[in-house]
């Protein structure tokens, strides 16, 4: 299976934060004959390849499996659902938007709705979307004919296709980070030059508790997380806040909200994406977050370092990112890991 295949295969299942576990078994049928695996408590997916070297640092790379996405919070008496959001995700996008539902049965469509435009007042229209103010329609008419089919807590997903479109370029919901899980699909299958760990976390859009635990148990020198990032490049964005670029290469963070990046490990990245003519760019805003800020500081500390895929639309039904992108950091995260084993950081 090609690289662009795994992503859709992960793209098309669905995993909010806590409920990874469709998710988690794909991966664990793509990776089965390649490494050992296995799931721990909270549903990590801990995989171990061995290769032909030992390297002076023990090394983990990590991706997350979860997505966002919402939970049934309240059932109103008309049938319409109340919902609260798992992770960060932008109000104003949701409205008209279609919807998957992990009823008891089977899967339900909805859509959510609010207070029609033409009859909201001009500060209504001014302020925003607020949460509160949605509702999640599913096509029931009483609140008992919605208990039939719906339990408070039940996960609901944004729906949309993985599709090919332009010129080398991939949209679908939770590229974020399905594109970082299938990378480190690829590189427990293709690199066997030393002895890793790959991790697929759990929860990591609502704190990366996933990754603490395993950071624990293993106790790396060395993390890697593998991700998406933000891509604001559109002519109405500052260059600096673009944050970085779509069909640059990877980009290659020195910090963001959570954790201030290894130097030395950032240095080593840019000088082999050089020597060996790969496009590499720096994430330019300090924005955001992810798994790092977790592993950084767990056990006695850990050299953290993370490579994202430029990504445009994070966190909505149609995320974009590069298969040039995606295909560099491979070859990036093959050239450090190599860099390792030769006597590198």
């Amino acid at each position: 299976m090609q690289i662009k295949d795994t992503i859709k295969m992960l793209c098309e299942a669905y995993g909010i934060a806590g409920r990874e576990s469709a998710v988690a078994n794909l991966i664990k049928k793509e990776i089965a004959k390649c490494c050992e695996y296995k799931i721990d408590n909270i549903g990590n997916v801990i995989a171990f390849k061995k290769g032909g070297k030992v390297p002076k640092h023990k090394i983990m790379l990590v991706a997350h499996m979860d997505e966002v996405g919402f939970l049934v919070s309240n059932i109103e008496n008309d049938g319409l659902l109340k919902l609260v959001k798992v992770g960060g995700i932008d109000t104003n996008i949701l409205v008209g938007q279609t919807f998957l539902v992990a009823a008891k049965k089977k899967a339900l469509s909805g859509v959510i709705g609010t207070k029609p435009v033409h009859l909201q007042g001009s500060e209504e229209r001014c302020r925003g979307i607020d949460m509160s103010s949605l509702m999640l329609d599913i096509g029931c008419k009483t609140k008992e004919e919605t208990e039939k089919l719906v339990d408070i807590g039940t996960p609901v997903y944004f729906s949309s296709k993985f599709e090919e479109f332009g010129e080398g370029l991939i949209k679908s919901k939770v590229l974020d980070d399905r594109v970082g899980c299938a990378i480190l699909i690829e590189l427990l299958k293709t690199f066997d030059e030393c002895d890793f760990y790959a991790i697929f976390s759990t929860m990591e859009e609502v704190g990366g508790k996933g990754a603490r635990t395993v950071a624990e148990a293993i106790k790396p020198d060395i993390a890697i997380v593998v991700e998406c990032t933000t891509a604001a490049d559109t002519p109405i964005v500052s260059e600096y806040g673009k944050v970085c670029c779509v069909n640059m290469g990877p980009a290659i963070s020195f910090m963001d909200n959570g954790t201030v990046y290894d130097q030395e490990l950032v240095e080593l990245t840019f000088k082999e994406a050089e020597h060996n003519n790969l496009k590499v760019q720096y994430k330019k805003a300090v924005c955001g977050g992810n798994d790092a800020a977790s592993l950084h500081s767990a056990s006695t500390g850990i050299r953290t370092l993370a490579i994202n895929v430029p990504t445009r639309y994070l966190h909505s039904q149609a995320s974009v990112a590069s298969m040039l992108d995606i295909e560099q950091t491979v070859m990036l995260l093959k050239l450090i890991m190599h860099s390792f084993v030769a006597g590198g950081e």
